[in-house]
Formats: C-alpha cells, sequence, structure tokens
C-alpha cells in the first residue's frame, strides 16, 4: 500500500511540477520553450483532468482547477511574450 501511495506521490508532484516549468518557459522569446510550454501544458492539464475524473472527489477537480489555471496562465503569458517581442522588433527595424 505504501508504494501506492509513494507512485501517487511521484506522479502528482510530476503533474504540478511540469506546470510550474511551463510558466517558467513561458518567459522566453524563443520558438523552442514555446514548444515545450505547450508540451507541458497538455502534459499536465491532461493528467490533472484525467486523475480527477478517476478519483472523482471535490478536492481531486479542486486540484485539476489549479493546475489547469496555472496552464492558461503559462499560454498566456507565452503569448504576451511573443506579441511584445514581435513589437519590439518591429519598431527597432524601422
Amino acid at each position: 500500500m505504501e508504494s501506492l501511495a509513494l507512485f501517487l506521490a511521484i506522479v502528482l508532484l510530476t503533474v504540478f511540477s511540469s506546470a510550474f516549468v511551463a510558466i517558467a518557459l513561458s518567459f522566453a522569446d524563443s520558438q523552442v520553450a514555446r514548444g515545450f510550454v505547450y508540451f507541458f501544458t497538455l502534459l499536465s492539464g491532461g493528467t490533472s483532468l484525467f486523475m480527477a475524473y478517476s478519483v472523482g472527489s471535490p478536492g481531486s477537480w479542486g486540484m485539476a482547477l489549479v493546475i489547469v489555471a496555472l496552464n492558461a496562465l503559462a499560454i498566456w503569458n507565452s503569448q504576451r511574450v511573443k506579441r511584445s517581442g514581435e513589437e519590439n522588433k518591429r519598431f527597432t527595424s524601422e
């Protein structure tokens, strides 16, 4: 039984940490970093929603909501950085 609890703790740590990695990478102005943002967002969002659906408790749905909100923040910030980088390139090239 302890091994199952350890496995779930490792899975939860991976899901939460990938959401924070996506937020950290969203500040980079790079195509590769943006690709990793989308990858980590899909990974952590899909896993958290699957775990919430399979467990079905209100606490698991709350955790999934927090992770999905962090992922939405990471994608929004990545798009914001992309737009500001394009504006800076446009203004400096003139």
